[in-house]
């Protein structure tokens, strides 16, 4: 059939374009919420491969494995980032600042990765890229059907997080109106923290999150604004 080559284009899109709706999430919620544009999203990815490949390469430990192993990293490397870099040019030069840092830390990583690692091609072998399903002529490779539904459950889990946890709403406060959500009761900075966190695979958020509503009550907001307002 003539259709069949443009199917085949269309299904292949959509289960690569799965993992890059993953990757956009997460820099989708850290724009939403810091209002940063983090420039060096790809490279933290980048490093994440890397530890994935190093672990199969010199330990023989799988992709399961190494997905365990860099929970935890990624985790402390994000809050890392946020609180020794971010959060401090934030303070002292506002949103370009934290534009103009994370595109030096993503000229930093990529350059470093360079020139320890060369520029080869790399990739982890699996039984899975050697299998596919056919359909009525239509090609599904498992790897790829694999992360199409890791993407799904991922996409599904976060937004479980962002609407149904404390945390979540945190998120979604910080994100809607910043100083609403300071005049609540909401630490802003543990927010974004928490925003960076969220952005790796670990999704668990801290037990000392900030708690608060996404729409704040409007009573509350004006007696908040009238007691800061107020002169001594």
């Amino acid at each position: 059939m003539k259709l069949i080559p443009y199917i085949q284009a269309m299904v292949n899109g959509l289960l690569v374009g799965s993992l890059y709706s993953v990757i956009a999430m997460g820099l989708t919620i850290i724009f939403g919420v810091m209002r940063v544009i983090n420039m060096a999203h790809g490279e933290l990815i980048m490093l994440g491969m890397y530890l994935a490949f190093w672990a199969f390469s010199l330990y023989g430990l799988g992709q399961i494995a190494a997905l365990l192993i860099s929970l935890p990293l990624f985790l402390v490397l994000g809050a890392a980032i946020y609180g020794g870099v971010v959060s401090r040019v934030e303070r002292r030069a506002g949103e370009m600042g934290t534009l103009l840092v994370t595109a030096g830390l993503a000229y930093l990583v990529a350059n470093a990765a360079q020139l320890v690692w060369k520029a080869d091609f790399r990739s982890l072998p699996s039984a899975l890229t050697t299998r596919s399903l056919f359909l009525k002529g239509i090609s599904l490779n498992h790897s790829l059907l694999w992360a199409f539904l890791a993407a799904v459950i991922l996409t599904a889990v976060t937004y479980l997080f962002l609407i149904y946890t404390d945390a979540g709403r945190a998120i979604r406060a910080t994100a809607q109106d910043r100083e609403a959500a300071a005049l609540m009761g909401g630490q802003i900075h543990r927010g974004n923290r928490l925003a960076t966190d969220s952005t790796t695979p670990n999704n668990n958020p801290p037990s000392d999150a900030p708690r608060t509503d996404p729409i704040p009550p409007r009573t509350t907001t004006t007696k908040a604004l009238i007691r800061k307002t107020r002169p001594t």
